[in-house]
């Protein structure tokens, strides 16, 4: 397994070379979805509040591109408008990857319980527990 600090450095990495790349290609193009990458990494390997602040170094950067790109705007507002869209869409990224992992942490735990409890039943003699209903 990996290190989770390795992953978390990593994730900041991958904000600041998106960040670059953004900055790169100038303001005609968007680079707004591959910022979720180092959230949606920040939040599976180390969870929620991590995947939160990845979403704030993320709208950060958003912003600072935005900035120093040159882009044309006809208010000074705009820019931050637009980093405070990316850091909402980026926390709704974060919260789906957490949901995700909790429900599947859920239902791996649940399937170990089954598997343990099938076990024990055999051991004791007795016949297996009845499956219970899949939802779906």
């Amino acid at each position: 397994m990996v290190p989770q600090v390795f992953m978390l450095t990593l994730a900041f990495a991958l904000v600041a070379i998106v960040g670059l790349l953004d900055y790169l290609t100038g303001y005609e193009l968007t680079f707004s979805l591959f910022y979720t990458v180092p959230v949606g990494l920040a939040t599976w390997t180390a969870g929620r509040r991590w995947g939160f602040l990845i979403s704030i170094a993320s709208a950060i950067t958003l912003l600072w591109v935005d900035l120093k790109a040159g882009v044309p705007h006809s208010s000074l507002f705009f820019p931050y408008w637009n980093a405070a869209v990316g850091l909402g869409f980026f926390v709704i990224a974060a919260l789906l990857v957490s949901e995700h992992k909790r429900a599947r942490d859920e239902r791996c735990l649940r399937e170990q319980l089954e598997q343990h409890l099938q076990a024990v039943l055999k051991d004791m003699g007795l016949p297996p527990a009845p499956q219970p209903p899949t939802a779906g």
